[in-house]
């Protein structure tokens, strides 16, 4: 099973506040930087993978790509600039866990998209699975994801944002993303398990929720929004949903229909494709109206899909 996903996933991955917006109103799109860092934790081990080649190491590497909201107009097409003069005001933070294998450049438009939004967003690379996939030592190394995104958000408070150029962080209003293999990652930190008493929402996209080696998710508090392919072969849709169903508190399931194969894995989330068309958004108006309590957005996301029968929006009621 661990073999076929991991097949799957690897020719699959082939293919912030903004000067404070008023409650009801959408933010407009700005300019982006990207900042690298490399945090290194001396406390934790790296375990070794030999099918990726990963030696074993005494501490955990997690380099760490900032996309931040910057001075000037965007770019026509939506990239970053690396080091960019940041925009002034304080911004919400997003923690990002990306898939496996997968290195968050492979996710640069959604995060770019975020960030033009007026969000900080922190993707860090972890030490096995940002490079391994979802092999037996990705899973096995799945748990201590948890602690590394903890590590990550202190790291990333603790910047100089004047020193390290980087737009300055709302640290009262946190959340975490994941794609895949990080989307239990991204849950855990919300759940009974590995909660951080910082994160106030949970966005999930084609997550993983039943690794039986990864963090225990239960007792999971919201808001939080789940994304997934109904058709998604990589990773099940009814596991996503029946997690969903757990929630406490507000919590939504973002349907995509029709997209078949490796695709409705990725291209929702990876690429510039017609579901992305549709995810990007209706992932802004999730972070808009749950960390910025804005109205505007909740009904925006409300009326996500509507007119086309590419996505749909639910409240995780299985065998519904």
């Amino acid at each position: 099973m661990i073999q076929r996903l991991g097949a799957l996933l690897v020719a699959a991955l082939w293919v912030l506040a903004l000067p404070a917006a008023p409650a009801d109103a959408a933010t407009d799109a700005v300019a982006v930087g990207v900042h690298a860092e490399s945090f290194v934790d001396h406390s934790r081990s790296t375990p070794s993978d030999v099918v990726a080649g990963i030696a074993p190491e005494s501490e955990r590497r997690l380099p760490t790509t900032i996309f931040y909201p910057a001075r000037g107009e965007a770019a026509a097409d939506g990239d970053a600039v690396r080091d960019a003069r940041p925009r002034s005001g304080r911004y919400p933070l997003v923690l990002f866990a990306g898939g496996a294998p997968g290195a968050p450049i492979d996710y640069a438009p959604l995060l770019q998209h975020w960030a033009a939004a007026g969000y900080v967003v922190a993707a860090p690379a972890f030490p096995v699975s940002s490079f391994a996939g979802p092999d037996a030592v990705a899973y096995t190394d799945l748990p201590r994801q948890s602690e590394d995104l903890r590590f990550v958000l202190r790291r990333v408070l603790a910047l100089d944002a004047k020193q390290e150029g980087i737009a300055s962080i709302d640290g009262k209003h946190i959340a975490v993303a994941g794609h895949s293999l990080g989307g239990q990652t991204a849950l855990s930190l919300v759940a009974k398990c590995c909660r951080d008493s910082r994160v106030d929402v949970a966005l999930v996209l084609a997550g993983v929720t039943d690794a039986t080696d990864g963090p225990a998710l239960h007792k999971l508090k919201g808001p939080a929004l789940f994304v997934h392919s109904r058709n998604d072969r990589a990773v099940p849709y009814q596991p996503a949903l029946h997690t969903c169903a757990t929630v406490s508190g507000w919590k939504r399931m973002l349907t995509v229909e029709r997209v078949r194969g490796l695709r409705a894995h990725t291209d929702p989330y990876l690429g510039k494709s017609q579901y992305a068309s549709i995810v990007q958004p209706a992932t802004v108006a999730f972070l808009d109206g749950y960390m910025r309590d804005s109205a505007s957005a909740r009904h925006r996301l409300s009326r996500v899909g509507t007119g086309t029968d590419l996505a749909g929006l639910s409240r995780c009621r299985v065998g519904a």
